[in-house]
């Protein structure tokens, strides 16, 4: 499954061209080995509490793929916390 953002009207030479560009172009996407559609079940199973193992075998992973993405859903979840607990912090110290 491809997913592509159509970029209309631009300008090569004296021509305009339609250009379609990959949603993955520029973010985290473009070096997953995963389909758009996997990172999304991945995630949304990984959200649900879902364990790596059952996670592993609904979408047909190798081992050290199953692990990679818990490892990177982890990362995240634990860089979101430490982000909420700092902007409670700086509330908390901006009312004094």
């Amino acid at each position: 499954m491809v997913i592509s953002v159509n970029v209309v009207g631009k300008l090569i030479g004296r021509k305009w061209h339609r250009v379609e560009k990959s949603i993955r172009e520029g973010s985290w996407l473009k070096q997953s080995n995963l389909s758009i559609v996997e990172v999304i079940k991945f995630t949304y199973w990984w959200c649900q509490g879902l364990q790596q193992c059952q996670i592993k075998q609904q979408l047909g992973l190798r081992s050290h793929m199953a692990v990679d993405w818990d490892m990177f859903c982890g990362e995240r979840e634990t860089w979101r916390r430490n982000l909420e607990a700092g902007e409670k912090l700086l509330k908390l110290t901006s009312r004094r």
